[in-house]
């Protein structure tokens, strides 16, 4: 146990209960934290925050682990054995979970103090090294790994030996026999917490390798023959920015790139039901249902208290998530609120 309270050594952090709509309580010590795991435990999902980030604290943010999230569920027990084999193959030390439904994987970092407490260059340093990793891997965000995870310095995710309450499981860790046998293997194991705890490799990852890089030296995805004669040759997608029109042209979008083509649609002034039908039309049918019927994400998103709070980004952040197809900017997020 004391070997994974290492994870959650810096203080003040976040921790957070349920999963549809997180609500977070900033903790300032490991016993604050761990009485509020002993209470709400055995019937919520409780999440802890990857970085001692918290919006009022002033101290050093230390980049201590570097976090991956796979939550493609057909695909995740084999990128996480890529990403764990390439990790293997350069000695770098790091530890895997299974969430109860899927997989994360945190890669320890040191030389994080080199890098300026800024909360800007932190996030640009730690998504440089993100994708340096999933690269290296042959993995991308928004396709293998979930994209919300990166340089997010207030991600949050469950704790070992809790409950998943959705998928019925414990999040627990494990081994790299475990992945080989892999996901129904896993997921009987995850009936049960495990109190072992799995580190594989030895050498520290440098994180102060990838400090921030310009906006103009970050790789824009690409737009395929294919899918530049698809958007040419539809209405809808040529009236779209850039990013939306990628995204719409993909074959499977994911949480992340659901959220922001809703956001973008509903501040346009299209309607509810007008963003189901486009989605019915360019989603597979699978990803459709789940968005509109299983998930309500469109239903969320059009409700009048998030609209309230949540907004289209700016393009910076459109770039640093590897969304934006464009080596300029084009604006069109900062244009929604004029």
């Amino acid at each position: 146990m004391i070997k994974i309270l290492k994870l959650y050594n810096d203080f003040p952090r976040q921790i957070g209960f349920d999963s549809k709509h997180c609500r977070r309580k900033v903790v300032y010590s490991m016993d604050e934290l761990l009485a509020l795991v002993n209470r709400y435990s055995r019937y919520r999902r409780v999440f802890a925050s990857i970085y001692n980030y918290t919006r009022e604290t002033k101290d050093f943010i230390n980049l201590r682990d570097m976090f991956f999230d796979f939550d493609q569920l057909d695909t995740a027990i084999i990128d996480i054995q890529n990403v764990h084999h390439w990790l293997m193959e350069n000695n770098y030390k790091h530890i895997m979970f299974f969430s109860g439904g899927g997989f994360h994987i945190y890669v320890m970092c040191k030389n994080y103090k080199k890098i300026e407490n800024k909360e800007t260059t932190l996030k640009a340093t730690l998504s440089n090294a993100q994708k340096f990793v999933l690269k290296s891997c042959g993995l991308q965000f928004g396709k293998e790994v979930d994209p919300t995870c990166k340089g997010d310095l207030a991600r949050i995710a469950t704790m070992p030996n809790t409950w998943n309450t959705k998928r019925r499981r414990y999040c627990i860790s494990i081994s790299e026999e475990d992945i080989h046998k892999g996901y129904e293997h896993i997921k009987e194991k995850a009936i049960h917490k495990r109190f072992r705890y799995y580190y594989y490799g030895h050498k520290i990852f440098d994180i102060s390798n990838f400090i921030e890089k310009g906006l103009d030296e970050i790789e824009a995805p690409e737009i395929t023959e294919i899918e530049k004669c698809r958007i040419l040759s539809d209405d809808l997608l040529k009236e779209l920015p850039k990013c939306i029109q990628k995204i719409l042209v993909e074959k499977k979008l994911g949480n992340r790139k659901r959220f922001l083509t809703i956001v973008y649609l509903r501040e346009k002034g299209y309607t509810k039901g007008e963003v189901c039908e486009i989605f019915k039309k360019y989603l597979n049918p699978i990803e459709a249902k789940h968005c509109i019927v299983e998930e309500h994400q469109v239903n969320d998103l059009f409700t009048t208290a998030s609209r309230r709070r949540i907004f289209f980004p700016n393009c910076k952040i459109l770039k640093e998530e590897g969304i934006c197809p464009m080596k300029s900017f084009c604006k069109k997020g900062e244009e929604i609120y004029r």
